[in-house]
């Protein structure tokens, strides 16, 4: 709990490359982080001052944790905070060419995973959406709309008001 604390710290700070540091030295001296240290430094990163070097380190740390063999033993992978932290920090990027194309990506990366504590929800699909009109791509958003109506699950009040909100 200390180091993430510690993480959570730094990303507050917006000192993500410190917490970085910190997170890869835990490997060096046998401490194995868990599911919340590594969301506190992904985390650390979607606070981070420009969005777009972070949504490339944090994309990072989520590719490194699906491929690390020391991971993979440990369990460790993408739960529904790493997929709502990076959907809220693609919320924030100037890089509209693939921010819309990203947030899609996840969704369907969350309704792949085997887990079932991850899939696809109302809060998932918002977070997307929020993506797309941060970005001007409305069709992706109202593609996504249809998607999510199609999964079953009911537009909320607040998706509606963030579309509403663009026009």
């Amino acid at each position: 709990p200390s180091c993430r604390a510690t993480l959570q710290t730094l990303g507050k700070a917006d000192k993500a490359d410190i917490a970085t540091l910190i997170f890869n030295a835990m490997f060096q001296v046998n401490m194995m982080p868990t599911m919340e240290t590594f969301n506190a430094l992904v985390d650390a990163w979607a606070q981070a001052q420009d969005p777009y070097v972070a949504v490339e380190r944090a994309l990072e740390l989520v590719l490194l944790l699906k491929r690390d063999q020391t991971c993979l033993q440990l369990g460790l992978v993408p739960d529904m905070t790493t997929y709502y932290s990076l959907l809220k920090l693609l919320s924030r990027t100037r890089n509209k060419k693939d921010a819309g194309s990203m947030a899609e990506a996840m969704l369907d990366e969350m309704e792949r995973q085997t887990d079932s504590s991850i899939g696809l929800n109302a809060e998932a699909f918002r977070l997307a959406m929020k993506v797309c009109i941060h970005v001007g791509d409305m069709g992706r958003c109202e593609s996504l709309l249809s998607r999510m109506e199609e999964s079953g699950l009911p537009p909320n009040v607040e998706i509606y008001r963030e579309i509403l909100q663009t026009l």
